[in-house]
């Protein structure tokens, strides 16, 4: 038996309002659910135990520290309320220091400064993000998963403080349609602080993007979400104007709805082992990898505590710092902090890290033995994660002193690479003081014109420990720091009254690695269809781009003239006009081309990681072989994020290509061979409907 309704009561987020309601339509069935001390997450495997308990369940509940339970628990729908990132801040601000008088009257930048190294920055995604069994040991149930956070939940109801009686008339009409119907009218905001000066903080700074990036692309999330629901409620002007009849009749006859105090609160007691939370009364901020509490969970479950730091297994050094960014073992190695691996019967104390090429080589000395083993870590695309396999043996460099920094080795050949596993983890670590870098290729950024970032020459890798952060994300920050370097705006355009209606992207990739092997007619057919769809329609025929490395190479040259060759092709049977060339420029003024399309036709990989990556709300239309098309496509979204869907072939209109058995042709993994759209005619049918539920 579930509750009808929980409330994921989120700090300044209208969540005394909203209790308000709820009290008056349940006639005070509304039960306050809470742990211990105000840091303490509640694991909701906890309240679900207590709930059984009960001779009959509550009609709601609500709480601040539970963490937001799976489909089928605790509720039949879970609701929670979202506030523009900054404004909320400045709200807690103004209630600590104006009401409650817990922290000194501290300038609010100061305050800012304070918050990011706690659970409150980015608070509004940790809050409703599902926790992991690892999050409750790294980040006591704090962790921010925002991958995890899925809006299009039946049973995830999502609102917005400064959309407060939107939220609400699209919540009523939820609750009615489950068969929960109930009046959420309000007489007034309950619980406010007034606004006081403060000085501004931008959005797009440095700080201003630390405490609140994830919480912002959540807004933008759960904003849309919010469209799309009160799209669907029937007769919405009607039902807008009767919240507002309903709120009047409160405020003239308020009727006496009284919030439970403390006292009636039910406080679940933490259970360490089971839940990983953080005795009552300790810091909830505190992440210090040597306190005694952190040291005995991380023991606890790793299995041991080292001589000389902490013991802890593969799966717990790979955790993320933060969301698919920065891997626990990696800050341990940058701050020199001594640690040592638990793999199988070895105690593992780590000596030396030397970033490669292409990976993380970690040096270890066996307990007791005092034998030198080396592990090394996978390749840059998984974030350089460390996997079980065979060591081999150490190169005896001698051992990192105690608190020696690592230097910090980045700059793929690859601008996707870079974005995707490197820059984030980056922009993490320089957030908390200066660090040493060794930058290989500059492709688009050169991260010495970061703050506290001091480039160093590659010498250094041969005398200092080195190691490579990892990543598995394309953050708004990312995106903010590439586009601000090139010269590109990060703004959406405003369309110019060039006399041009729609900009459509077709991207031509050539012969190779995913070959479409019959691109140049397909594209031909599928341009001049678009023109008689879309006659006013400006075309960008993109293809290949220089990054800043690597335009004097004769690979990357060669590489431009072939995708050259396939365009000539193309312009040649469709004609030049209304059609702009980009391939063969470099990657600045090609983005700031790419920034004015409406919609894609690209391949995957790199082709569309310059469109979706950089701009995401660009919707487009992802060309791959016919294994798991719409896969591929939603990997590409969801890697990105704030990105919008991306569209896909259906793959019976996709086949690879026969090719004749050899040792090479073998090893090729499926979704690098050559393939072909077997229905040009449905293909292009199909992409001019996708399309047009953009385009119009």
């Amino acid at each position: 038996m579930l509750a009808n309704l929980l409330h994921l009561h989120g700090f300044k987020c209208a969540g005394s309002t909203f209790i308000w309601s709820l009290e008056r339509a349940t006639g005070g069935e509304v039960l306050y659910l809470e742990s211990p001390g105000a840091g303490d997450r509640l694991d909701w495997r906890l309240a679900c135990e207590y709930l059984t308990k009960l001779e009959r369940q509550p009609l709601a509940i609500t709480s601040h520290l539970i963490c937001l339970p799976p489909p089928g628990a605790i509720a039949a729908l879970k609701v929670a309320f979202l506030r523009q990132p900054m404004e909320r801040i400045a709200s807690a601000y103004r209630f600590q220091t104006q009401v409650q008088k817990t922290d000194e009257p501290v300038p609010f930048r100061q305050y800012l400064e304070n918050l990011q190294q706690g659970i409150v920055a980015n608070f509004q995604t940790r809050h409703l993000s599902p926790q992991e069994p690892g999050d409750w040991v790294q980040r006591r149930g704090w962790a921010a998963r925002p991958e995890l956070i899925d809006l299009s939940r039946e049973d995830l109801f999502v609102g917005l403080v400064e959309r407060y009686d939107d939220s609400i008339v699209a919540l009523e009409d939820q609750l009615k349609r489950m068969g929960m119907g109930m009046d959420l009218a309000y007489a007034r905001p309950v619980n406010t602080t007034q606004k006081a000066g403060r000085d501004e903080e931008p959005m797009n700074t440095p700080l201003g993007l630390a405490v609140t990036e994830l919480d912002l692309s959540l807004y933008r999330r759960a904003e849309q979400r919010l469209e799309e629901r009160l799209a669907v409620v029937s007769d919405l002007e009607h039902k807008r104007a009767d919240l507002q009849r309903r709120r009047a009749a409160l405020c003239n006859a308020p009727p006496p709805v009284k919030l439970k105090p403390e006292t009636e609160w039910v406080k679940l007691p933490i259970q360490i082992g089971d839940v990983m939370n953080k005795p009552a009364g300790a810091d909830p901020d505190s992440d210090d990898l040597n306190d005694d509490y952190t040291r005995e969970a991380l023991s606890g479950a790793a299995g041991l505590l080292a001589e000389d730091g902490l013991a802890l297994d593969i799966e717990t050094l790979n955790t993320w710092e933060a969301p698919r960014s920065l891997r626990r073992y990696q800050r341990l190695i940058l701050e020199g902090r001594p640690f040592a691996l638990r793999l199988g019967e070895k105690l593992l104390h780590y000596r030396w890290c030397r970033a490669d090429a292409g990976r993380n080589v970690i040096e270890f000395e066996e307990h007791g033995s005092g034998r030198r083993f080396c592990l090394s870590s996978d390749q840059c695309g998984t974030g350089y994660q460390l996997t079980d396999q065979p060591l081999t043996p150490g190169f005896g460099v001698g051992a990192a002193r105690p608190g020696e920094a690592a230097l910090v080795r980045v700059g793929e050949g690859n601008f996707a690479h870079f974005i995707w596993n490197e820059l984030d983890a980056l922009l993490q670590v320089v957030q908390g003081g200066q660090v040493e870098v060794v930058q290989d290729h500059v492709t688009v950024l050169n991260v010495g014109q970061l703050d506290n970032v001091v480039l160093r020459d590659k010498a250094e890798l041969d005398r200092r420990p080195s190691l490579h952060l990892g990543a598995m994300v394309v953050t708004p920050r990312v995106r903010h720091f590439v586009l601000k370097d090139l010269g590109v705006s990060e703004e959406a355009p405003v369309r110019a009254d060039d006399g041009y209606g729609a900009t459509i992207l077709v991207g031509v990739r050539g012969s190779g690695k995913r070959e479409l092997t019959n691109e140049v007619p397909v594209l031909i057919h599928l341009i001049q269809t678009l023109r008689r769809v879309y006659p006013s329609a400006r075309f960008l025929l993109d293809g290949f781009t220089y990054q800043r490395n690597n335009l004097h190479h004769a690979n990357a040259q060669r590489r431009a003239e072939a995708v050259g060759i396939r365009i000539a092709e193309i312009v040649m049977a469709c004609g030049t006009s209304g059609i702009t060339i980009l391939s063969g420029l470099e990657i600045g003024p090609a983005l700031r081309e790419i920034r004015f399309t409406d919609y894609y036709i690209t391949h995957e990989g790199t082709m569309q990681h310059k469109i979706g990556w950089f701009f995401p709300w660009i919707p487009g239309l992802c060309l791959c072989g016919p294994q798991h098309p719409v896969a591929v496509a939603r990997w590409h979204q969801i890697q990105c994020l704030e990105a919008v869907a991306v569209d896909s072939l259906p793959p019976d209109l996709l086949d690879y290509e026969s090719v004749a058995p050899t040792e090479q042709a073998d090893r090729t993994p499926s979704r690098d061979r050559p393939f072909r759209i077997t229905d040009p005619e449905r293909a292009i049918s199909q992409i001019i409907e996708l399309a047009s539920r953009h385009l119009g």
